[in-house]
């Protein structure tokens, strides 16, 4: 190999590895929203308006509460580990592990907060049973998520985009059957929490197990020095997500002034 040659090579495959790390992404993401609309139709015909506005409500509390879960967190590993993973001293485990116990914390304040809100909101009644036990069911999936997020974040950060997309295609499809077969059956919005438990638990267990085998295992561990760092660092990148959230997902509070029926036809379109 010439000495020019060699830096087309490697421009060649940096070029590959870019595409393959973009359309891998790309193409889950399309095939999720296809899932997703399948689902949607489902709900929407057994579920009717006031169902699928319950639904639409549980969802909204739980993307609140998962942004508390993530803290930002999420991107701030994933950038970490991406620039010191060149650093032969860095001890990436330690913070891969140090990350993980952090959002496991703040996922357990977050699955209590919802809790506490759904027992509130049935005994005030704003909320019927079936919707504060989907409240419940989605809290107690922030947990497992939050270490499925965690790994994706390490996956990502290696330039291994494959794998969370792979994963992500799975999980939406068995989200799909389950999901449908529970609504099908009867089993209301309750079904789709619990389906969503389920996936959940299943992604988490998928992640760590090809982590293991990949080199790339994720721990538990409480940073006994570096979590001022850790939530200094993390706090913009978790108002980032708080007012993205809240620009597109605050239409289902104003919205359920109009009550349930009327969210419900919103989210189905």
């Amino acid at each position: 190999m010439t000495a020019s040659g060699a830096p087309v090579d490697a421009r060649r495959a940096i070029a590959r590895r870019i595409l393959a790390n973009t359309a891998a992404p790309f193409a889950a993401n399309l095939v999720g929203r296809a899932l997703s609309w399948v689902l949607a139709v489902v709900t929407a015909r057994t579920l009717g308006p006031t169902g699928t506005g319950d639904y639409a409500v549980a969802v909204n509390v739980w993307v609140y509460a998962g942004i508390l879960a993530d803290f930002g967190l999420g991107t701030w590993l994933t950038r970490e580990v991406a620039r010191r993973r060149g650093e032969g001293n860095t001890p990436l485990g330690e913070i891969v592990g140090e990350t993980v116990g952090v959002r496991l914390g703040l996922s357990v304040v977050a699955a209590l907060t919802m809790a506490t809100l759904a027992a509130t909101g049935h005994a005030a009644g704003w909320f019927s049973i079936d919707l504060a036990w989907t409240v419940v069911l989605l809290a107690v999936g922030l947990i497992p998520g939050a270490i499925a997020a965690s790994a994706s974040s390490v996956f990502m950060a290696h330039e291994r985009m494959g794998t969370p997309a792979l994963l992500s295609v799975i999980g939406a499809g068995a989200t799909t059957l389950l999901g449908g077969a529970s609504l099908l059956a009867g089993a209301g919005i309750i079904g789709l929490g619990a389906t969503s438990l389920v996936i959940t638990v299943a992604t988490a267990g998928a992640f760590i197990a090809i982590a293991r085998r990949s080199g790339l295992p994720v721990t538990v561990a409480w940073p006994r020095t570096r979590l001022p760092e850790l939530l200094h660092d993390s706090v913009p990148l978790m108002l980032n997500n708080l007012l993205n959230s809240v620009f597109f997902r605050i239409d289902v509070q104003v919205l359920n002034a109009w009550g349930r029926s009327t969210v419900g036809q919103y989210a189905s379109a």
